[in-house]
């Protein structure tokens, strides 16, 4: 009956040949005719004869663009990620046994440093990030008890109780004795490890003034906009650490006292620039939680530098959440006890559990629209977010809070996917799609920070793109050159009068910083005027500034550091460790004043899911770790005599087709492969796909034939009519002898990584001209 069913069901097969012709057409010219395009350039192309200086030139080219690529976000890389982003670079350029050569050639010379950890795959550092985190270190252990304190330990006690008192402020045990322990300390380098709404901003008001009374220069620094903002609210004079950096040097009167705040998120990198910038008698004070979230970039040096010794002064009362019960929720997830924490979230009904999405998102949106004005919510990954706040904003429609007659804005949205390193290929850039933001100006190209212009075309063998300004001004220039950039897509947002926006870029025409959030008054075709939280009311030209989206969810990444009356979480267990996990639950639950809840597709897995525990590695702790295991596997060796071993099968490459062997088609090779199978291998190429034939004469002609396409409805119906073939016919192999069975070896699947851990969004960080 099934299957009589399934034959009444199925649809027709029999489509236009010229219907799907024209269909076929119009996808290739909506794709920028890459077909065609890489077809053209092939005949065009005259066989290229490169000598083995440029071959060589080629992969060292690769491969340090590997080495950066692989190690920006991760002081220690899976060597596969190195060797594929080396063969991908300069694909057609060199030769894999150049590239291959290459990498043998920096492993020998110690460029890179091999490390094997147990249950992990052979993976790299480099001596760069080694060399860094190592004179960190150094740093910080050299300016131990031989500088003069701030104040003297004798009237420490006296100045900070004065300072207090004349802020009108209450400090409580642990800030007043985190404030004496700074000011009076001897060491050049001090932490202040502070906890989620234990009162830092208090503190860091009376430390500047009483550092200030002293005759030091405070400075503050943090890696986004939006926390050096509210670092400035301790009075302490802010700019992110970015803009700090790329001056390099500044004059300097007098001692300084300089503070990094939210040191947790800043990088191995960062904290070595700033701390080869300190003057002898500087001080400077790392601001920070362990517990949050860590570094976009390479490293973790805040915690790093807490364990190698740097003396550190600790904020543990939490004086964010007046009711106990929450407060001790915060308590348990700060100290990684996260079952008894989701056990009391449970017990309270904080917990809300809805298995299907749609519906899930539905009444978070519908929950935040009860009290708009002092909700946040927090959804972990990119994809998630963007659907709550669209959910969001038509909820508020519905309930009368947002004008129901939305305005349709082209706003720009940031290239996950696009590294420093990235930035300075020209294959990474998508032509007539990307939008690139000019962070920082070039004279000589005449072009100005905060410029625009849309990519037009790329040139892989020359490494230069080709961009379009808005006045029709057209440049081509090598991106290594400059690669202070952001690069961004359109998109399309309908925003309406009462809507909450997020600034996703600095404005500074406006003084408008990166992560700012406001509240439109007004909208018209072309400008928004905006009532910012900060209490400054703003017109925004479109023309002029499109970084704008909706301001009702956030990332747990963009979250951290905000305080609001209560937060609503998304937490869909089925979300990678990398999104879900016992930083993203304490960061999470730690925003809400009052009232926190969790929205979950399943109640029995939450407990399990934000206990996940994720460290980014430092370089030296892995090397440490790999030593360690080479010494027990030595001391195992000397116990036990060494078993015969078997030769290792040689592992396959990690990427689909070997690079010196691209697949060949015959000029009678049948429609269905041209129709599917070239435009699928052209797709998985990212960077430049290379069509090798028998026959060039018909290529074009074979590529333009139509095919018929079946609908998923079919696909699916066919799938289980061969299913059960297979099955028939496993019946009859399951009769063969046992034996004969045994001799056919198994390769279980790889499991899939899914797509959303790709599309976590980091703080608004402006690396180098990322901005997350």
């Amino acid at each position: 009956m099934k299957q009589a069913a399934a034959k009444n069901n199925r649809r027709s097969k029999n489509f236009d040949h010229g219907k799907m012709h024209e269909l076929s057409l119009e996808i290739e010219a909506k794709h920028g005719n890459q077909a065609r395009r890489i077809v053209a350039q092939a005949r065009a192309r005259v066989p290229l004869r490169v000598s083995q200086n440029e071959i060589e030139k080629r992969a060292q080219e690769a491969v340090t663009f590997a080495r950066d690529n692989a190690l920006k976000t991760e002081a220690v890389a899976d060597m596969r990620t190195v060797r594929t982003d080396a063969f991908r670079r300069n694909l057609g350029l060199t030769n894999l046994a150049t590239i291959t050569a290459e990498l043998q050639h920096r492993q020998e010379s110690g460029e890179f440093k091999p490390i094997n950890r147990p249950n992990h795959q052979p993976a790299t550092t480099t001596d760069r990030m080694v060399t860094m985190e190592k004179e960190n270190i150094q740093t910080m252990l050299n300016g131990k008890e031989n500088r003069p304190p701030m104040v003297e330990a004798e009237r420490v006690n006296e100045v900070v109780t004065a300072i207090a008192k004349s802020q009108r402020r209450t400090l409580n045990t642990k800030q007043k004795s985190a404030i004496e322990q700074i000011l009076s300390s001897r060491d050049q380098i001090i932490g202040l490890q502070g906890g989620a709404g234990t009162g830092k901003t208090t503190a860091l008001s009376v430390l500047r003034e009483a550092a200030e009374k002293e005759g030091y220069q405070v400075r503050g620094f943090a890696p986004s906009a939006r926390a050096a903002q509210q670092l400035g609210e301790s009075g302490i004079q802010t700019e992110t650490i970015q803009m700090f950096l790329r001056r390099r040097k500044e004059p300097v009167t007098s001692s300084r006292l300089v503070v990094l705040d939210e040191a947790s998120l800043a990088s191995t990198k960062h904290i070595h620039k700033l701390i080869r910038l300190l003057e002898p008698d500087d001080k400077l004070v790392l601001v920070g939680d362990v517990r949050q979230h860590q570094a976009v970039e390479a490293g973790s040096p805040f915690q790093q530098l807490q364990e190698h010794g740097m003396t550190t002064a600790a904020l543990t009362e939490i004086v964010r959440q007046p009711d106990e019960v929450q407060k001790q929720i915060v308590e348990n997830l700060a100290v990684r006890n996260t079952p008894e924490a989701v056990a009391a979230l449970v017990s309270r009904g904080k917990v809300i559990e809805i298995a299907d999405e749609r519906e899930r998102f539905e009444a978070i949106a519908q929950d935040y629209a009860k009290n708009p004005t002092s909700t946040l919510v927090i959804s972990p990954a990119n994809r998630e977010r963007a659907e709550l706040n669209l959910l969001i904003h038509r909820e508020l429609q519905r309930e009368g809070i947002v004008s129901r007659n939305d305005q349709q804005t082209t706003v720009y949205v940031a290239r996950p996917d696009m590294t420093g390193p990235e930035r300075t290929f020209a294959n990474s850039y998508r032509p007539l799609d990307d939008i690139i933001r000019y962070n920082s100006a070039s004279d000589k190209l005449k072009v100005k920070a905060g410029d625009h212009a849309r990519v037009i075309d790329t040139d892989h063998e020359t490494n230069r793109i080709t961009v379009r300004f808005p006045n029709g001004r057209k440049l081509t220039y090598n991106p290594t050159r400059l690669s202070g950039v952001s690069v961004y897509y359109e998109a399309e947002r309908a925003f309406a009068e009462g809507d909450r926006l997020k600034i996703r870029a600095p404005f500074r025409a406006k003084r408008i910083a990166n992560g700012e959030l406001g509240t439109i008054t007004k909208i018209e075709p072309d400008q928004i005027r905006l009532a910012m939280d900060s209490g400054r009311e703003v017109t925004v030209a479109l023309r002029e500034f499109r970084h704008l989206d909706y301001g009702y969810a956030v990332t747990s990444y963009s979250g951290q550091g905000l305080t609001f009356d209560r937060v609503l979480v998304n937490a869909d267990t089925q979300e990678s460790a990398r999104l879900l996990n016992s930083r993203t639950a304490y960061v999470a639950i730690s925003r809400a004043r009052y009232d926190a809840l969790i929205y979950t597709n399943s109640t029995q897995n939450l407990s399990a899911a934000l206990n996940r525990e994720i460290e980014k590695a430092t370089a030296l702790g892995a090397i440490q770790e790999d030593e360690r295991e080479r010494k027990q596997d030595r001391e195992q060796v000397i116990k036990e005599p060494p078993a015969p071993q078997q030769q290792p099968q040689q592992q396959p490459l990690p990427f689909d087709h070997n690079l010196d062997q691209r697949p060949t088609y015959p000029a009678q090779t049948q429609a269905a492969t041209f129709a599917t199978e070239i435009p699928i291998e052209i797709a998985r190429a990212r960077y430049e796909p290379a069509i090798s034939t028998e026959s060039t004469q018909n290529l074009q002609e074979a590529l333009d034939r139509g095919v018929n396409h079946a609908t998923p409805l079919d696909a699916t119906q066919d799938d289980a009519h061969e299913v059960k073939k297979d099955r028939d016919k496993l019946s009859q192999d399951s009769l063969a002898p046992q034996q004969q069975r045994a001799q056919t070896p198994t390769h279980p699947d790889p499991a899939p990584t899914k797509a959303a851990e790709l599309e976590i969004e980091g703080p608004e960080l402006d690396l180098g001209g990322l901005i997350l």
